[in-house]
């Protein structure tokens, strides 16, 4: 049950985004199933849009959280990335983060 749930979830949100233009479903959609798949769709959506921020979401969401590390450093999205995955991250996801704003000159404080 809960693989086809995953696959309604990812085939709905990919309709709402391709073939309906509707992101505001397709974001509803994983956010109520928390679909690993889907929210890796949806960020590609939000990722081709220019809209970085929302992409670093759903990628956290989706558990590539060194693609969002990744698109966050390029596009300058470090504490929207730093919000998102707040209590939830790996020791490794810190020291990446603060090793990021000491290279910038911004220390964490």
């Amino acid at each position: 049950k809960q693989w086809y749930q995953r696959r309604v979830a990812i085939t709905a949100g990919r309709i709402n985004l391709d073939h309906l233009k509707n992101p505001k479903e397709a974001v509803r959609i994983v956010q109520e199933t928390q679909s690993v798949e889907g929210a890796r769709v949806v960020a590609k959506f939000f990722q081709n849009l220019g809209d970085y921020a929302s992409a670093i979401q759903f990628l956290v969401v989706s558990k590539c959280n060194t693609e969002a590390f990744a698109l966050a450093e390029e596009h300058n999205q470090m504490s929207q990335y730093a919000d998102i995955i707040g209590d939830d991250a790996t020791p490794e996801d810190y020291i990446a983060i603060a090793k990021h704003y000491e290279s910038h000159g911004k220390p964490l404080q």
